[in-house]
């Protein structure tokens, strides 16, 4: 004889009470307000379009500077730096076609880089030894990261005051051909590449190449 199983009733559910009702409709709300902010800020941001900077009156399309003929291929010793304008971090924009006179040092790095973490205090101690030398300039080239995350890096890592330039959208990385972090270029006084370094520059490198382009410029 077939045992007949007795179902047990479910308990019946309670219906939300009025409070639990409330902080759930506001909980929606506050995501979807969150939502509409970000979609917001996304969208006028795209309005905006690049940045813009002005220099001696004139306004200048953060990145590389239209009007000039770009390698198109990797760049080498020899070739003419590309000309750029960008901000600085706590200073004003930066043009490197205004550098000419002096030996430049340009770094292209980011904090999330390792090998670039470990070089940047080699840059910073040429750089604060050289800060009042009117023959160089250092320049370091920041990867899309915001102010608070350079600022916070540089605080962590013992005060780095290195010259920070902000390179938002990549489009300068990408006009030097730099295909991985870090990368350096020693321009000389007439702007002309004198010595690439596509890895983790040491100090030695640095005296090295800042000499070698110092030759190069006849100062």
């Amino acid at each position: 004889m077939a045992q007949v199983v007795e179902k047990k009733k479910s308990p019946e559910q309670k219906p939300d009470s009025k409070g639990a009702k409330i902080a759930r409709f506001a909980l929606g709300s506050l995501f979807g307000i969150l939502f509409l902010v970000i979609c917001g800020a996304m969208f006028f941001a795209a309005l905006r379009g690049p940045d813009t900077i002005t220099m001696d009156g004139v306004n200048l399309k953060a990145g590389i500077v239209a009007g000039q003929q770009l390698p198109s291929r990797e760049l080498k010793e020899g070739d003419i730096a590309p000309d750029f304008v960008l901000a600085q971090l706590g200073g004003n924009p930066i043009q490197l076609s205004k550098l000419r006179g002096k030996v430049v040092f340009v770094n292209f790095w980011a904090t999330w880089c390792a090998p670039c973490r470990d070089e940047m205090k080699d840059i910073d101690r040429f750089y604060k030894a050289n800060k009042n030398n009117d023959k160089v300039i250092v320049l370091t080239v920041n990867q899309k990261e915001d102010d608070s995350t350079i600022k916070g890096f540089f605080k962590d890592n013992g005060g780095i005051t290195v010259p920070v330039v902000i390179d938002r959208d990549s489009g300068v990385a990408g006009a030097y051909f730099v295909t991985a972090y870090p990368e350096s270029y020693f321009i000389d006084a007439n702007g002309k590449i004198i010595a690439i370094k596509r890895a983790q520059i040491t100090s030695k490198d640095i005296e090295d190449f800042y000499n070698k382009a110092l030759a190069s410029s006849k100062i």
